[in-house]
């Protein structure tokens, strides 16, 4: 205790002493090693949702996965493709370009054992409509998540949908089919 208050009190002088731009170094410090990565199974599926929300690729989307949930949703693409040419993709890889991500939150994380992590997460996110800055629909989905650890990173081992929420933020137009 009485050391971490002789560690704020020291950042304090320092950015004193610095002036401006030691306050942006210490803020830049601070959130660089607050950055999510790899090396946590929560930082792999926050990294995962945020480069699905930022126009990533799937060939990058994909880097997140095990191999076998990788081979899972191949399977799942075939089935439904039906002898369609562009299969739909499975929503875990989905681009989001019409999207725009509100809130990430962790409800629960359980690690079973040292490889293995299941994180029950609520994603909520709008639905854009076609004119700038249109938000028509708010969307809460909560998921369980199954992370393993492979070779010293986490990996997204299966996607597990349990319940969505949709609000309409616009009046919704029923149109009479009758004379």
């Amino acid at each position: 205790m009485n050391y971490q208050r002789s560690f704020l009190l020291e950042l304090i002088r320092s950015v004193r002493f610095c002036g401006r731009f030691g306050f942006i170094f210490i803020f830049l410090f601070l959130f660089s090693c607050s950055a999510p990565d790899q090396s946590s199974p929560d930082g792999t599926l926050k990294l995962f949702i945020a480069q699905r929300f930022n126009d990533a690729s799937d060939a990058d989307l994909m880097k997140f996965f095990t191999n076998d949930f990788k081979l899972k949703m191949q399977v799942e693409i075939k089935e439904s493709a039906n002898g369609e040419e562009n299969p739909i993709p499975p929503a875990e890889i989905e681009f989001k370009k019409k999207f725009l991500k509100k809130d990430f939150e962790i409800s629960k994380q359980t690690c079973t054992k040292p490889e293995l992590c299941i994180i029950r997460y609520i994603l909520s996110y709008y639905s854009l409509g076609d004119k700038p800055n249109q938000k028509q629909f708010l969307t809460e989905t909560k998921k369980v998540a199954i992370l393993k650890k492979v070779d010293g990173f986490w990996y997204i081992d299966d996607v597990e949908h349990l319940k969505t929420y949709h609000e309409s933020l616009e009046q919704i137009e029923i149109k009479s089919s009758a004379p």
